[in-house]
């Protein structure tokens, strides 16, 4: 009997022994001859991940031409994840502001012409920035030819500016089934990523509220990671989503009341609640309000989860100032307790139990009247806890979960409860946890109470 070659293997195992393979390895077999070509390229495109820092720069532009001129390339692409967050310069350490790409090996007539072709109003325009290797027109351009994505992941280093990003997902998903139009609809995106744009803090003019809107609205989504500046006015309305993932960074809870409504399906939400004094100023105040938080939320009170809260403060750096700013609480969350079928809290320590540590003991005993019966795990984080300005000892947060397991009232509305997780000082003497007494009392609290107690 002859040797069999690989070449002679059925096409399925061929494809199951490539799946192992590197992307380096499958570029090198891609040009040992036409057979492994064109085995070896759909693997090769299917999974493209750049990376973009200060000693590498991405062949983005080399992709786009490519893809321009073998466009049947573009039909195996699943996955795009353009990585990237921040530039420091190598001498001085300063933080640097991302170039513009380089565009010499683009065919700019080819690029012109897709550009047209798509329908997109603002084609001069796009056009334009693409020759001056404008981050936000190359990929733009790059994703208006990929009709089969599935997953698409844009780190800060190409966030900082969206408009033409934002134009062709409006317009694909707005009346990209028109006739003439190369446009794809995106009906395969399940999963997108649109991080915080590095130094954000530089780019005050710089709104994409209705530049990101457009992903809520994409027929198949399913997970979102996005990052929404502030609108001075909401852009527009959205339709009902199928979103069942959120991951929102920035959007300040004023806002949430316009967004929350049309998340239908929502299950899981991880809200950065984000302030800095020159940053949406006129939109993002130093309060939160509790109440109104609460009252967004009840729009998906049937489907929600799991909630993640996560406030954060930055310093306003373009004064000089180096200390992050101070937020007032307002108003309450009583009317959590109406989420019926939330199971996982995690939730900051200060809103639950104040922002001083006196305050503890006297709010754990009310928890009952806010935390719904549904709750199976609860976790306090130490976001917006000042440890400068107030004595936050270990033992401050241990007493405060005493209180809550010893009053018998609240225990009783929370009946599905498992697991409580709870802060500790970062300025604790055992450096990076609790202290073994503190741990003792906490294995004991858990052992009489039967729920698992955690330091995090």
């Amino acid at each position: 009997m002859a040797p069999r070659s690989f070449m002679d293997c059925p096409l399925q195992l061929q494809l199951a022994i490539l799946d192992h393979l590197s992307v380096h390895d499958l570029r090198h077999l891609s040009v040992v001859n036409k057979g492994f070509r064109q085995l070896a390229e759909p693997c090769l495109y299917s999974d493209i991940r750049l990376t973009w820092s200060c000693d590498q720069t991405p062949p983005l532009t080399q992709l786009v031409r490519t893809i321009l001129e073998r466009p049947e390339l573009r039909l195996n692409v699943r996955r795009l994840n353009l990585d990237g967050s921040g530039f420091t310069e190598s001498f001085t350490h300063a933080d640097i502001e991302p170039p513009p790409l380089p565009i010499s090996a683009l065919p700019v007539t080819a690029a012109a012409g897709q550009i047209r072709s798509t329908g997109v109003p603002g084609a001069d325009q796009w056009i334009r920035e693409l020759q001056a290797g404008a981050v936000d027109a190359l990929v733009a351009l790059l994703i208006s030819t990929l009709p089969n994505l599935r997953h698409l992941c844009l780190d800060s280093n190409f966030t900082i500016e969206s408009f033409h990003l934002g134009a062709v997902f409006r317009c694909a998903i707005q009346d990209g089934g028109r006739e003439g139009s190369t446009l794809p609809k995106f009906q395969f995106l399940r999963d997108v990523t649109f991080a915080r744009r590095t130094h954000e803090w530089r780019h005050r003019s710089v709104n994409n509220t209705p530049d990101v809107l457009p992903f809520f609205s994409l027929p198949a989504i399913q997970s979102l990671s996005v990052s929404i500046d502030n609108p001075v006015n909401w852009p527009f309305t959205l339709a009902n989503s199928t979103l069942t993932s959120l991951k929102l960074f920035r959007l300040r809870e004023t806002q949430l009341e316009f967004l929350l409504p049309s998340l239908k399906s929502l299950r899981k939400l991880h809200w950065n609640c984000y302030y800095q004094e020159n940053l949406d100023n006129f939109a993002s105040k130093d309060v939160i309000d509790l109440d109104v938080l609460v009252e967004a939320l009840h729009h998906v009170s049937e489907t929600l989860t799991d909630l993640i809260i996560e406030p954060e403060t930055d310093p306003d750096y373009l004064s000089g100032q180096y200390e992050a700013p101070d937020r007032e609480i307002r108003g309450s969350l009583q009317g959590l307790a109406k989420m019926g079928h939330l199971q996982k809290l995690e939730i900051p320590w200060a809103f639950l139990m104040g922002l001083a540590p006196d305050s503890a003991l006297k709010t754990a005993v009310r928890l009952g009247e806010v935390l719904p019966p549904s709750l199976e795990m609860l976790t306090l984080n130490d976001c917006l806890l000042n440890y400068e300005l107030w004595d936050w000892q270990d033992e401050i947060f241990v007493s405060g979960i005493k209180a809550v397991l010893g009053n018998e009232d609240t225990m009783l509305t929370l009946p599905k409860l498992q697991c409580i997780e709870m802060p500790f000082s970062s300025y604790s003497t055992c450096g990076d946890s609790i202290s073994d007494e503190l741990r003792a009392e906490l294995d004991q609290m858990s052992l009489q109470s039967g729920i698992t107690l955690r330091a995090i």
